[in-house]
């Protein structure tokens, strides 16, 4: 399952776009993504490798991922997926630079489509950590 989610949220962060849709106020800035390959494959492996910048310390929160996918031209709502961050992360999450290292396997029944939404992160206090949008399309 852990691999599962990682692959949603980070996908996010993949080919064609993604933006900040978060504000000033965010306590996780400068997220910056690269995947080898870009853009994924499925049924292959893509190395996923991220920084950012983290103006507190991260004991508990919250990953939210919001998601639509493109079926015959339809925007079809995917279910909403909540998890505990310290379930998919290492907390505490230290203040300043973050680093995340992973590879896993797109599963070959993936549908090869567009994708758009939001992945959102909140803290221990409720406090917003980041909104990343995207829009992007899986080949």
């Amino acid at each position: 399952m852990k691999v599962a989610i990682i692959f949603l949220c980070l996908l996010a962060l993949s080919y064609a776009y993604y933006f900040n849709c978060g504000n000033a106020a965010d306590k996780i800035q400068r997220i910056v993504a690269k995947l080898t390959p870009d853009p994924p494959k499925v049924g292959e492996n893509v190395t996923v490798n991220a920084t950012a910048i983290s103006s507190e310390v991260v004991t508990a929160g919250q990953l939210v991922f919001n998601a639509q996918a493109n079926v015959g031209g339809t925007w079809v709502n995917l279910p909403v997926i909540t998890l505990d961050i310290c379930e998919q992360l290492t907390c505490p999450i230290a203040s300043g630079p973050v680093l995340l290292g992973v590879t896993f396997e797109i599963p070959a029944i993936t549908p090869r489509t567009e994708y758009k939404g939001e992945l959102t992160a909140t803290d221990q206090n409720g406090a917003q950590l980041f909104c990343l949008g995207f829009d992007y399309h899986l080949v």
